[in-house]
């Protein structure tokens, strides 16, 4: 069947074209042609793309080496065939410089369509060529896009990251590893690529440090394949500061050999907030577990790839090469000799025996065929190179030739390779990292990419995703909705998305995110991709909210104690004049019973007071060792009556559970005080459960809450079957006056006194109600050595007066000339001082000759009372003294005198208390 061809003759004969056009039906063409004379026509009908040129050398208006130059100029791929009766070597070289596919000489016009079904295959070849560099520039376009996005994604990562080889070299590192070298390195490269890191890990923390040999051991094994995760939290030492850094480091495979990548996440903050939170201090910084981007820089050099062509004759395995063919297989076109079998022995051994069956199976194609293969040049240098061919065939149907192209495709597989590996790269830190990596055009209609984060956190399938991005919205909170989507349509491309926001799980659990958000532009500056991170920070909130509650009750208790100690100024004086005035004899009955009434009040306001001290930890404690069970059993007895035959108490004590150190009676007051409002929470009856229990704390438990430290702990816990408590109620329990009783039933103080005694015996409390489902209150005490001391007691007096002299130092008027009274009273010489540098005048005035210091604890002057005792027991060692105070001993400064058995009174207190303490102090030997 003859072979279609449109053919375009540059003739000015039409006899010459006519012989041409038997030259090609005898040669099995079917040629539909057309003839021009002149450079116009020639322009006009080479648009129409005609298979074939066939032009003669010289015409009375055009020539055909003008015409070649016009179709070089064109950029036309049109094979081209210059015939001539006279054209010299000369011309012939001239034409195939402008593109000339072939020339002919008229006498041997019989080599005609053997020329043209070379320059048909000549120009398929070229059409293969030209396809294959464009999808090449494609791919090489796609690749640079990809590392583009990888870059600024992991560019976004809050966290310092560096790629590093099986030896430890640093070989790539994102911009926060680059912020973090310049602000902290000293100068040189030691956190620089190129650098080992293992060496720098070694100098930066000592050799023979246990956080460097920690680090170093760790990332070895991850190196040699023999871990799959190494995490390591380690402090970091500076001028200004103690930081604390968690190291990640995860295996990252390149062909064979183990590499890792080694995450850098700055943990000071966390650090610090827990601590502060452990130890009740008053200030938290917010934890920082940002996570900062990270940059992977890959550079792949990509030469453009020139094709070269062969022939084979397939009868006698006559080979033929180009020089770029020669070039490509690196030998000498004038030395060697390109056979068959050379080519063959060129091949890599490895790929011989596929090259020859492709080739040799390629006889009985008619379709064009394509092979990959290696070659093992000199030195042992590898090749990569892409064959294609057409086989063509004699009138017999016999293979009779093969003409091909050779390509040296080395740098592509290269770049194949690199991209692979950097995707892999990009997997590996997106499946290990635990933030949520993900990609979107700018529309939002479709997600590009989503990390495995999600799943964790979101609770919801990456693919749901993938399928109907709108999921990710229906998550979001309502409350926060719109302002989300109004933030993500007007900041995401603009750079400055920062927003954070509640999601709701499938389980109804709400978890706090803090997402951001970075638009990726093209080289016109037109964003076409937004990337960004999403982090779940609910631990950090929770921690926030414990630490506010921390604050807010701690600013309460400064409060109630302050006002508690005025209030005690004021009660000591009224409550000892209505007790003196009740012991004068001869007062009118009316007015005694009035004095009784007023006294009776006064002693109700000073238990007030004392609850309000309890709650801010200012009231005094006088410690022993004790057993829990022993107190829980005691108070028992007096539960049952207390709480009513409507409700059953249930007992349940741990055996060889470890002492504690504790005030007897504060632990009783603890024990009350929750079953009293255990019973109030049961009105209809209930159940009321008390247990003990041993509790190891330890770090990830003590995570859970801000009160709670490490250590072994003492639980008390107390259950009630009542009605419960709403998460608002719950908040509010232990604040001072906060009651949800009727208007009388309570003064609010009860809750608040628990919390403050458990506060001042260094345990806390948890709490778990819900509303109809009861409360459960558990107290945690730390446990005590069997060693520890025990306070002793001042004995009292038998005696009450005496005709010793007594300094007496108190700021208070009102204060100071009650106690006079009192003390006068009872007999004693008093001298009077109304602070510390006031009393050391009249020390001097009297020779020192004073028995006692009777003095307030905190006085204006710049000397409290414990300071003004020690500068007079300097000139006098006998010399007594007793310390009163609104607060507690311990709040007023005098610790250490409790543990000295120094006589301490806490106002108010009575005159018969005041006269007991003086005179058994004196009688002290």
């Amino acid at each position: 069947m003859a072979i279609p061809l449109n053919v375009l003759f540059v003739e000015d004969s039409a006899d010459d074209a006519a012989i041409l056009l038997d030259e090609l039906q005898s040669a099995g063409f079917d040629p539909k042609w057309k003839r021009v004379e002149t450079e116009a026509s020639f322009l006009a009908e080479i648009k129409n793309l005609p298979d074939i040129i066939l032009s003669d050398y010289s015409m009375p208006q055009f020539s055909g080496l003008k015409a070649a130059k016009i179709l070089e100029e064109s950029g036309l791929n049109i094979p081209f065939i210059l015939i001539s009766g006279t054209v010299g070597e000369d011309v012939a070289v001239e034409a195939m410089k402008h593109g000339a596919t072939d020339y002919l000489l008229k006498d041997r016009i019989g080599r005609l369509g053997p020329a043209v079904q070379h320059a048909l295959e000549v120009k398929r070849l070229r059409d293969e060529h030209n396809h294959a560099e464009n999808e090449q520039r494609k791919s090489e376009e796609r690749f640079r896009q990809m590392e583009k996005i990888q870059a600024n994604i992991l560019n976004a990562l809050p966290a310092h990251i560096a790629l590093v080889n099986p030896d430890g070299v640093i070989i790539s590192v994102n911009d926060a590893w680059h912020r973090f070298a310049t602000a902290n390195a000293r100068p040189g490269p030691e956190l620089g690529m190129g650098q080992n890191y293992i060496d720098i890990c070694l100098t930066a923390h000592g050799e023979h440090s246990d956080e460097a040999q920690a680090v170093a051991s760790g990332l070895r094994q991850v190196l040699r394949g023999e871990a799959k995760e190494f995490t390591i939290e380690y402090p970091c030492h500076s001028p200004m500061e103690q930081r604390w850094f968690r190291l990640i480091a995860t295996p990252l495979r390149e062909g064979q050999q183990p590499g890792a990548v080694v995450m850098h996440l700055n943990t000071t903050e966390q650090r610090k907030a827990e601590m502060a939170l452990q130890k009740g201090e008053r200030e938290m910084r917010q934890l920082a577990g940002e996570l900062e981007s990270e940059r992977t820089r890959l550079i792949v050099a990509q030469t453009v790839a020139k094709i070269g062509s062969w022939e084979t004759d397939l009868k006698t395995l006559a080979v033929n090469w180009s020089d770029e063919t020669h070039h490509i297989f690196e030998t000498d076109s004038r030395t060697f000799c390109p056979t068959h079998q050379g080519f063959m022995e060129l091949v890599h051994p490895e790929d011989r025996a596929a090259v020859e069956a492709v080739f040799r199976g390629s006889f009985n194609q008619r379709e064009s065929c394509v092979f990959e293969h290696r070659l093992c040049l000199a030195q042992g240098q590898i090749k990569f190179v892409e064959e294609r061919w057409q086989i063509f065939f004699d009138d017999f149907g016999k293979p009779a030739r093969a003409i091909g192209t050779c390509q040296d495709i080395s740098e592509r597989k290269r770049a194949d390779q690199k991209l692979r590996e950097s995707e892999e790269r990009f997997r590996q830190l997106a499946e290990n990292i635990h933030e949520v990596f993900w990609i979107t055009d700018p529309s939002k209609s479709q997600m590009l990419y989503i990390s495995p984060g999600y799943e964790k956190i979101w609770g919801r399938s990456c693919e749901s995703v993938y399928q109907s991005p709108q999921t990710w919205l229906e998550a979001i909170h309502p409350e926060d909705l719109s302002r989300i989507l109004e933030a993500s349509v007007n900041k995401q491309t603009g750079g400055i998305y920062d927003e954070i926001y509640r999601i709701v799980r499938p389980d109804g659990s709400l978890r706090w995110i803090h997402d951001r958000a970075f638009p990726i532009r093209d080289a016109v500056g037109e964003v076409y991709r937004i990337v960004g991170t999403a982090e779940d920070i609910t631990r950090q909130r929770e921690l926030e909210e414990q630490f506010r509650q921390a604050q807010k009750m701690e600013s309460i208790g400064q409060l109630a104690g302050g006002v508690a100690h005025d209030f005690n100024n004021l009660l000591t004086v009224i409550n000892c004049y209505s007790q003196l005035l009740l012991e004068s004899p001869g007062l009118p009955p009316d007015a005694g019973e009035m004095l009784k009434e007023v006294f009776t009040a006064g002693e109700r306001a000073a238990k007030l007071t004392q609850q309000l001290l309890t709650f801010s930890r200012k009231q005094a404690i006088r410690t022993e060792i004790i057993d829990l069970n022993e107190i829980v059993t005691d108070v028992a007895k007096m539960l049952r009556r207390l709480i009513g035959e409507n409700i059953e108490l249930q007992m349940s004590m741990s055996e060889g559970l470890p002492p504690i150190t504790a005030d007897v009676g504060m632990m009783d007051q603890v024990l009350m005080n929750l079953a009293v409002n255990a019973r109030d929470a049961m009105p209809k009856g209930g159940r009321l459960s008390i247990s003990t229990k041993l509790e190891n704390i330890d770090e990830q438990s003590a995570r859970q809450n801000s009160e709670a430290r490490p250590g072994q702990f003492v639980c008390l816990k107390i259950r009630d079957t009542g009605c419960g408590m709403s998460p608002e109620v719950l908040t509010r329990i232990f604040e001072p006056f906060f009651t949800t009783k009727e208007i009388g039933k309570g003064t609010g103080l009860g809750l608040a006194t628990v919390f403050g005694i458990v506060k001042q015996h260094n345990g806390w409390i948890e709490v778990e109600s819900e509303p109809g489902s009861g409360a459960a209150f558990k107290v945690f005490l730390p446990a005590a050595a069997q060693t520890a001391a025990q306070p002793g007691e001042v004995t009292a007096a038998q005696s009450q007066g005496g005709t010793e002299t007594i300094l007496l130092v108190e700021d208070e008027d009102a204060l100071r000339g009650m106690a006079l009274i009192i003390l006068q009273k009872y007999g004693y010489r008093v001298l009077e001082a109304t602070n510390g540098p006031d009393a050391l005048q009249v020390w001097e005035q009297h020779h020192g000759k004073i028995d006692l210091l009777l003095t307030d604890m905190v006085m204006p002057g710049g000397m409290t009372g414990h300071e003004l005792a020690e500068k007079l027991k300097a000139f006098n060692p006998a010399l007594k003294a007793v310390y009163t105070s609104g607060y507690s001993a311990e709040m007023s400064g005098l610790a250490s005198g409790l543990r000295d058995k120094t006589p301490f009174l806490q106002k108010p207190y009575h005159p018969q208390k005041l006269a007991t303490t003086i005179r058994a102090c004196l009688d002290v030997k």
